[in-house]
């Protein structure tokens, strides 16, 4: 075996690769932990790819919903100035009485932009809602915008209010209806839960204002007081 069958000579060595169970543990540790990671960056690199693919396409359809809202409330615009004209009855005359004079109902239409042509009112109209000019309160005299300011902290609070309390009564009972579905429990949360659908809002508001408002006088009836005065008449003019 060790000479050629032409020119006597050794022939070279064949150099074979390693088999795998003859590698050394370290080289073998090595390319384990190698594959281990390349493995792992592969996954987190799809697993961001998924997420940043996930946030663009809810980017997306976000976006195409508020562009959907514009032409909506476009048409509402519309229509809603329109009903001002569509109405039947002069709105100067009506606001400004029955005791106003003739000048008195001049002045008011004036005022209030009922002299010029539709489309004219309606450009002024939008332009000043572009720059949040709302115009003024007829009822008040008070710009728009103070009013609504004015009565946002009260909705806010009132909003977040229920929202609480919804959520810390109803995932409690629903946690204890499913658990004890079909039995006894089960049965008064259902029972409560239509009692509670079946009874109109204002009936349950004025059936509650008389309990504990003007019987038990634990709330006041109306009003409202910011969390500046405290957080005990906060609460008890919110509840």
């Amino acid at each position: 075996m060790g000479k050629a069958a032409d020119g006597g000579h050794a022939a070279p060595a064949m150099t074979l690769p390693v088999p795998f169970y003859t590698m050394p543990e370290s080289v073998h540790k090595r390319r384990m932990l190698t594959r281990h990671r390349d493995a792992r960056l592969w996954t987190d690199t799809m697993l961001k790819s998924c997420a940043r693919s996930r946030e663009l396409t809810m980017l997306v359809y976000t976006l195409r919903r508020l562009l959907a809202t514009i032409p909506v409330m476009a048409v509402v615009a519309v229509l809603v100035f329109s009903l001002l004209y569509l109405t039947p009855g002069d709105p100067a005359l009506v606001l400004a009485g029955e005791q106003a004079t003739a000048e008195d109902v001049a002045r008011l239409r004036t005022a209030l932009a009922l002299d010029q042509p539709f489309l004219q009112r309606f450009a002024l109209w939008l332009g000043g809602v572009l720059q949040g000019d709302l115009g003024t309160s007829v009822f008040s005299n008070r710009p728009v915008t103070e009013l609504i300011v004015q009565r946002l902290e009260p909705t806010i609070a009132l909003t977040l209010a229920a929202l609480l309390i919804a959520v810390l009564i109803a995932i409690p009972l629903g946690t204890l209806a499913a658990w004890r579905s079909g039995g006894l429990a089960d049965r008064l949360v259902m029972s409560f839960a239509v009692l509670g659908f079946s009874i109109p809002v204002f009936v349950l508001a004025y059936l509650l204002i008389m309990l504990f408002s003007v019987q038990l006088n634990v709330f006041p009836v109306q009003g409202y007081k910011s969390i500046l005065y405290g957080p005990g008449p906060f609460l008890r003019h919110l509840a």
